[in-house]
């Protein structure tokens, strides 16, 4: 792990000595990651290897057995899920997880009253009848058009809409937290090729920003594009860590995960 220098800012997000164990299995094995405010990172690596199980852990979806996360220097290894939003941390999930008779729209000011409330997500609803929704609108627009979600589909249903509308709208209604650190699990999956080159434009947009992505994807031609860094998870352990082309001619990296195809790609012009 990087050392942070002495009058240097904390980093964005450090995790140090992460152990978690399912039922006897070790998931997690003296995991260490660090990310960089504005940074733009990912994370790969094998079905099973502890990718999604570090993100549950950064978001405390999962207790750890031992080691400690922070952000911004802050301790959170034991916060309630809902407190890290103070924080400065959002997420998406693998499984697009809208309100289904909510609106686009509506879904997306759901993320506005996770953040005034600091309340679980399930017991907000009281916040719609409130004047805090119509303060809340600017913010809303502002996050949906970042995300590209067209201004004549927002007040339609998630199930009247492609998905990869609501793939958008679910990182909107994260981002209206305004959060420092965004964590998105698999958020091409399911999308074209057409989709996923506008997606990437999108990440690079919330990165410009100001605030830090941390990338949980199988689609390795669009991690390459889209993370500045790269960590490798092989088995609950990180078996690599650098840039783009750093981890593409990785030999561990080539064995274990992404096969000759990737690196030889990586030599093209």
């Amino acid at each position: 792990m990087t050392e942070t220098a002495p009058g240097s800012p904390a980093p964005l997000l450090e995790a140090v000595g992460v152990e978690v164990s399912f039922g006897g299995v070790r998931a997690l094995q003296g995991m260490d990651l660090t990310l960089g405010h504005g940074e733009s990172a990912a994370l790969i690596g094998p079905n099973g290897s502890g990718k999604s199980t570090l993100v549950n852990v950064i978001t405390r979806m999962v207790d750890v057995d031992s080691g400690t996360v922070r952000i911004g220097g802050v301790d959170v290894t034991r916060a309630k899920r809902h407190e890290l939003i103070s924080h400065g941390v959002a997420r998406s999930f693998q499984h697009v997880r809208l309100i289904p008779e909510l609106t686009l729209r509506e879904n997306a000011e759901v993320g506005i009253a996770h953040r005034d409330l600091k309340r679980p997500l399930g017991e907000i609803r009281t916040w719609f009848g409130t004047g805090a929704r119509r303060d809340a609108r600017a913010t809303v627009d502002e996050a949906l058009d970042l995300m590209e979600v067209p201004r004549t589909i927002r007040d339609r249903l998630p199930g009247q809409v492609p998905f990869a509308m609501q793939r958008l709208t679910e990182i909107a209604r994260a981002l209206v937290t305004r959060p420092k650190l965004l964590l998105l699990d698999e958020p091409v999956a399911g999308m074209n090729p057409a989709e996923v080159r506008s997606f990437l434009e999108a990440v690079r947009r919330i990165n410009a920003s100001g605030c830090a992505t941390l990338l949980i994807e199988h689609n390795i031609d669009f991690v390459m594009r889209a993370a500045t860094r790269v960590t490798v998870v092989n088995r609950g352990r990180r078996i690599a860590h650098g840039t783009a082309d750093e981890v593409r001619r990785d030999p561990a990296v080539i064995e274990a995960y992404l096969g000759t195809r990737h690196a030889k790609e990586g030599d093209a012009p």
